[in-house]
């Protein structure tokens, strides 16, 4: 029989040659490359100090440093920007390598044709952040969680949210698997006592990272809290979905775009050019991604199964509903693609006869259009969008691309919601 890995295997090597490519050609280099030159000083002052003691800011929590400072001990061989990032595009491609191979432990029916898709459309940013290991870890959470390993699975999770922050969205959602799927007849005492052993794990996870990046870096835990309180100050970013609709509602009713603050590590829409407070802003996803939440659960049966589209979708809603997206956090939905399928045994009865529910590459196709437009923004068209266009209005064209980007994302998201209402899940 005809392994499809012999294909697969040899064209994801050809994308990530792409991608290192991209990385150290002037167009994508300059742009992308500012936060690798934070990365190496943070390593830099770490090494020469031996502490973040002096640290006047920090944006990244403990795993992310973690991670970060893994490659110190390059500087105790050379101290030199180039090395380390070279470094850091290595330890990337490595992580990249591992997602591909964790994809099939997961499901051998994973879509890795539709990961290096992905990866091209998306463009080398991967290898200048360091979403490939926080992907990498939310997947071997996944992996242990099919396996049954479901402590170890809430240990992970603890960790890589000790990364970004997001992937506690996601604690409810393997809650309510616990409570609801149980084999055989279940008392509510020991389905409680799952979910608690769960929550217990998951704790250890995100506390036991803390206090090891702690002992490392020598600070305390007001040091880490203050990362947190970072990101609230931030106005909303002019890459989410919120600055087309603001700069959409602007322009029609004042006849001119936003202006532009830059403050806080990004580029952001100006102070006064909000049209509701900043804490609006802050925490509206709360109340869709709790909705989401609400409708999910009366819907599933006891027989309900893990399924990496609800997962991608909780994601997928929060960035649309989030003031805080950057380029690269499209990765954070669309490397979850390659596991989400649909089996005609789980559509109603009265859907199994239309296509559109079963045909994946119209989600990438709108997961390609939304990356690929965002990489054109950045970092190829990065100074034009974000000095010119919110400086002086021009070029114009910019704004409605990106925009219409961000519609593809509205749009997969509608998508997603109706194809899980579709399906025989009570």
């Amino acid at each position: 029989m005809f392994n499809k890995n012999f294909i697969i295997f040899p064209l994801l090597s050809l994308t990530l040659v792409a991608l290192l490519w991209q990385a150290l050609h002037p167009a994508w280099y300059s742009h992308m490359s500012i936060d690798t030159n934070l990365f190496y000083l943070r390593s830099k002052e770490f090494v020469a100090q031996g502490n973040f003691s002096q640290l006047e800011f920090n944006e990244y929590q403990p795993t992310a440093n973690l991670y970060i400072l893994s490659l110190s001990p390059l500087l105790n061989l050379r101290d030199d920007s180039l090395l380390y990032r070279y470094g850091f595009f290595g330890l990337g491609l490595i992580f990249l390598v591992l997602i591909g191979l964790i994809y099939k432990k997961i499901d051998k029916k994973a879509n890795l044709l539709a990961y290096c898709l992905i990866l091209l459309a998306t463009g080398p940013i991967v290898l200048f952040r360091f979403e490939a290991f926080v992907a990498w870890l939310i997947l071997l959470a996944i992996l242990f969680w099919k396996q049954k390993w479901y402590m170890a699975s809430g240990v992970v999770l603890g960790v890589v949210t000790m990364a970004k922050v997001y992937p506690v969205l996601l604690v409810p959602y393997f809650i309510v698997l616990l409570f609801r799927n149980g084999r055989g007849p279940t008392s509510l005492r020991e389905r409680i006592l799952k979910v608690i052993g769960y929550l217990t794990f998951y704790i250890l996870g995100m506390v036991g990272i803390t206090f090891i990046y702690l002992l490392i870096v020598k600070v305390d835990l007001a040091h880490v809290l203050a990362g947190f309180d970072f990101h609230t100050k931030k106005t909303v970013y002019i890459d989410s979905v919120w600055a087309s609709i603001i700069g959409i509602y602007t322009k029609l009713t004042q006849g001119r775009f936003p202006g532009r603050f830059n403050g806080y590590g990004i580029v952001g829409l100006a102070h006064a050019d909000h049209p509701l407070p900043l804490w609006f802003f802050n925490y509206f996803w709360i109340v869709p991604v709790t909705a989401f939440y609400g409708w999910l659960m009366k819907r599933l049966n006891n027989k309900y199964k893990f399924d990496a589209r609800v997962v991608m979708t909780i994601i997928l809603l929060f960035l649309v509903t989030n003031k805080g997206v950057a380029p690269q956090y499209l990765l954070w939905f669309s490397l979850l693609f390659p596991l989400v399928t649909i089996k005609r045994s789980a559509l109603s009865k009265k859907n199994e006869g239309r296509p559109l529910f079963n045909l994946w590459w119209i989600d990438l196709g709108l997961i390609a259009y939304a990356s690929l437009v965002t990489q054109y923004i950045f970092p190829l068209h990065y100074s034009e969008f974000a000095g010119d266009f919110y400086s002086t209005g021009k070029p114009e064209y910019l704004f409605w691309l990106y925009a219409t980007g961000h519609l593809a994302l509205v749009v997969l998201l509608t998508r997603q919601l109706i194809i899980l209402k579709n399906m025989n899940t009570h």
